[in-house]
């Protein structure tokens, strides 16, 4: 039969499919003639999809003994008699082609990658895109760890992780005038978001993950090294923010919503940092540098978020731990810079430089001042 028997949706197993129809959509999409070949210990099958099986009202299928010879348990799905629009795309783009399905294997699957699951293109195994967060073994009263929240929500656990996955930017780095260099790119920050192990964002920097949307900035090379992790799981595949691509975010979502009001509070501590740290000199950020300092996988940060969160007593409820971040060390450096404005010029200001009005006049007046020591230290 075709789709998912009602009985198999209660099961309760964690997917992000609901209907059961996706391979079979992806082999018409492909081709006119397929067969799906099992084999486990109890059975070896195969279910063929003919072309005239194809072209006919029937929507029974026959399902016999196969003559695939199997060296293990396992199933093979062989499309034949591929469409014209396929045959096209394959002959004038198949090096575009298998490019970006290995791009698209690697960001999707990275998390089960990570977690032992293979993934081989004409033999060329696939690495899964990296989503890891730095964290600081070393208990004080500054620590370079990640901002965590956890929480149920209508059936829907949720996870959010935040922090630095390498140090921030030196000064020059972070300007966002110039290019990004090999070392330093933007590639692998941002937000990276899980529905049930299946990734359906990878490093996300644009208003869909928070970013540009108050209080956020828009993102730029100051915060490349800044990555989060979302993880939306639920025996319910239906109540998880996804799109029916399953590779896309549902922005429409209440849950959703409520979940990046909590990213954003989360970012805005890195941001915050990534200010502070700008321009500083090599003998002040080997404090960012510390021996203690790892980069743990989703697993790991799960394990160590569960020592050190606590009840947030906030609206959106959970647990959750706020780090305090290293600051720079500054001694006899610090000279106050002091006037005042009238408010609605202060207001109009913070919307140019900070994309939001309800900014405080000293992070109006930090951000004003930076911008100009940029260009100062430009000439």
């Amino acid at each position: 039969m075709h789709g998912r028997p009602k009985k198999a949706a209660e099961t309760g197993i964690p997917t992000v499919g609901i209907y059961g129809i996706g391979m079979k959509r992806a082999i018409y999409k492909l081709g006119n003639a397929a067969r799906v070949a099992t084999k486990s210990s109890k059975l070896q099958c195969e279910v063929p999809f003919t072309s005239e099986w194809m072209q006919s009202d029937s929507w029974r299928l026959p399902i016999h003994k196969t003559d695939v010879d199997f060296d293990s348990d396992g199933t093979l799905v062989e499309i034949t008699s591929l469409r014209k629009e396929v045959q096209l795309s394959f002959s004038v783009g198949l090096t575009d082609f298998i490019d970006t399905l290995y791009k698209l294997i690697s960001e999707h699957y990275a998390y089960l990658i990570e977690k032992g699951f293979s993934v081989t293109i004409n033999g060329k195994a696939i690495k899964g895109k990296p989503v890891d967060i730095q964290f600081q073994t070393t208990e004080s009263t500054a620590s370079l760890r990640p901002f965590f929240w956890e929480s149920t929500i209508k059936g829907v656990k949720v996870f959010v992780a935040i922090g630095f996955y390498r140090p921030p930017p030196r000064k020059g780095e972070a300007d966002e005038e110039e290019e990004e260099s090999e070392n330093w790119k933007s590639e692998h920050s941002g937000w990276t978001i899980l529905c049930n192990h299946r990734v359906v964002a990878y490093s996300d920097k644009t208003h869909l993950t928070g970013w540009g949307e108050r209080p956020i900035p828009r993102f730029h090379t100051q915060y490349n090294a800044i990555r989060g992790i979302v993880v939306f799981e639920s025996d319910d595949a239906s109540k998880l923010p996804t799109t029916t691509t399953k590779r896309g975010l549902d922005v429409s979502s209440s849950l959703y919503a409520d979940v990046k009001n909590i990213m954003k509070d989360g970012v805005r501590i890195f941001i915050d940092s990534t200010n502070k740290w700008k321009g500083e000199t090599e003998k002040s950020r080997q404090l960012l540098q510390s021996t203690d300092i790892e980069n743990l996988g989703l697993d790991q940060l799960r394990a160590k978020a569960k020592k050190v969160m606590a009840v947030n007593k906030g609206a959106a409820g959970g647990s959750i731990y706020k780090p305090i971040l290293p600051e720079p060390d500054r001694p006899d450096r610090l000279l106050w810079v002091r006037y005042a404005r009238e408010r609605d010029e202060i207001e109009a200001v913070a919307e140019y430089v900070l994309g939001r009005t309800e900014a405080t006049p000293s992070e109006v007046g930090e951000e004003c001042f930076n911008y100009f020591l940029k260009k100062a230290n430009k000439r």
